[in-house]
């Protein structure tokens, strides 16, 4: 059957504008990952990510950044405490993809990279305090080095190896309620 619409952009040899990635060439993963991640009150914390290393990371921004008093702090407390899916992160329509190519073109932060952090399937916010906190990710630092609640792994390079070891397997920890399949867990105490 002939392709309906446009052409994936992985398929069109018109639009390749930039040489790829290498091939992640790290350990693979064994199976689903739990990673372990600590609200201490100081300005970077240690994103712990078993048969890979630990990693610098934050969450929240200011006075919330890794501080466990802050997780009812819209947009600026650090990411409420509990268990958490790491799941691909879902992308949006035609305009979210133009700009993440757009983006990748000048090294800009790539949303399609990062990867969302759900306590359960379908669960993107929860209600803490009475302060509806959500969308939280783990993915890189930005240009301007703010965390709105999301694990925000330090440096760039390092976000890359833990996403190359995350995807090094097919996702495989089925989430309860549902027919997904997560990377792993991330433990935030």
């Amino acid at each position: 059957m002939p392709l309906q619409g446009p052409a994936p952009h992985y398929m069109r040899r018109d639009v390749v504008l930039y040489a790829p990635r290498p091939l992640y060439a790290g350990p693979i993963r064994p199976g689903p990952v739990r990673m372990c991640y600590t609200l201490n009150r100081q300005n970077m914390s240690i994103l712990h990510v078993p048969g890979l290393g630990d990693f610098a990371a934050f969450s929240g921004d200011g006075k919330g950044r890794n501080n466990p008093d802050g997780i009812a702090w819209k947009d600026s407390g650090a990411i409420p405490p509990g268990a958490y899916y790491v799941v691909n992160r879902q992308s949006g329509g035609y305009l979210s993809q133009a700009r993440n190519f757009f983006y990748e073109q000048f090294d800009l932060p790539n949303k399609s990279e990062w990867f969302a952090l759900w306590q359960c399937a379908l669960c993107d916010s929860q209600n803490v305090n009475g302060v509806t906190r959500g969308n939280f990710r783990l993915h890189p630092r930005g240009p301007m080095g703010v965390s709105l609640g999301c694990v925000t792994v330090d440096k760039k390079c390092d976000f890359e190896k833990i996403s190359g070891y995350l995807r090094s397997r097919d996702p495989d920890l089925p989430i309860p309620g549902s027919s997904l399949k997560a990377f792993g867990t991330l433990e935030v105490m």
